[in-house]
């Protein structure tokens, strides 16, 4: 487990081209996760784009400045914009879908702008999250494919997150499965080497099976095209083969995470 690579070492290797999704509960810590994608190793030939509510804006501004971040310098200078997802959104919004020109257009002349002067963007948005809460589904996985498009054009990375819990059983009958087949990368919400240990424990005490050993095969039997820790590719799949075990385990693991 010790060489499965956590959430922040994810993001600190995240390249221009890498569209990542981390789910969340708490938005204290998802804060924590944004700040480290969008500030980790970064040099002033890099700027930073986020699109985000009032609310979670509110909370990354306070933890950059927290971190000694001159979050006004680095808005003045034009390296740091931050822009409102729902007032965003509405401007691309055509009877209930995104449209992708306008969203083209948009997006464009923002990344245009920030590339005429910075070597690459790193970008985190949480448009199609507003979408997925509510209940607009396919809304969002269109958009995410609009960002798909854009990361072929464009040098920049995205970070997106979604409110979902990958702990419960419900989310694996296709919302799990959907987010991932627009993302390059999957980050659960647990600490990974946490997640690691307590899927191996759960699939013990609820198969006679400890899956740690087998993680690296069965992980391999998920789809390819997204990264995701071991143990959770291991749930995916358990999910489609084993699904009263499954939810067994799911049980099992939230009760080892809670003690």
């Amino acid at each position: 487990m010790s060489g499965v690579m956590t959430t922040k070492q994810v993001l600190s290797r995240a390249r221009n081209g890498h569209h990542l999704v981390h789910v969340y509960q708490d938005d204290e810590a998802l804060a924590e996760i944004i700040c480290h994608y969008i500030t980790d190793q970064l040099d002033p030939s890099e700027a930073i784009v986020i699109i985000a509510t009032q609310a979670h804006t509110q909370a990354i501004r306070s933890r950059l400045l927290n971190q000694g971040i001159d979050v006004a310098q680095m808005e003045s200078c034009g390296q740091l914009s931050i822009l409102d997802a729902s007032e965003l959104l509405a401007r691309f919004m055509v009877n209930g879908k995104p449209d992708e020109v306008l969203f083209t257009e948009i997006m464009k002349g923002i990344l245009g702008r920030l590339l005429a002067v910075h070597r690459s963007v790193r970008a985190y948005g949480e448009m199609v999250d507003l979408l997925w809460q509510d209940q607009q589904k396919e809304a969002a996985v269109l958009l995410e494919q609009y960002w798909n498009t854009l990361l072929k054009k464009y040098s920049f990375s995205l970070l997106c997150a979604y409110q979902l819990d990958n702990l419960d059983a419900a989310n694996y009958s296709g919302a799990i499965e959907c987010v991932c087949k627009t993302h390059t990368h999957f980050l659960p919400a647990q600490d990974v080497h946490q997640l690691e240990k307590a899927v191996a424990d759960a699939s013990k005490c609820v198969m006679g099976v400890n899956l740690s050993s087998m993680y690296k095969c069965i992980s391999t039997l998920v789809d390819p095209s997204t990264a995701m820790p071991p143990s959770q590719a291991s749930l995916l799949y358990l999910s489609k083969t084993m699904p009263g075990e499954m939810n067994a385990i799911l049980h099992q693991v939230r009760s080892n995470l809670k003690g």
